[in-house]
């Protein structure tokens, strides 16, 4: 089963006050493991790209 490399995300609703807030908190925290290399292995680990820093392979 494959479906993982196709789509993966965090969804949070809109009628949650703490969403927007636990959004942004993910967001830094992607970034901060994207810019240290950390969120490139853990995806490998799992065969799944990081479509958002162009690595699409």
């Amino acid at each position: 089963m494959q479906w993982y490399k196709e789509y993966a995300g965090m969804l949070f609703s809109p009628k949650k006050p703490k969403s927007e807030k636990l959004a942004a908190i993910m967001n830094e925290g992607i970034q901060r493991l994207r810019k240290s290399g950390e969120l490139e292995k853990i995806l490998a680990k799992y065969g799944m790209p990081d479509r958002l820093a162009g690595n699409t392979q």
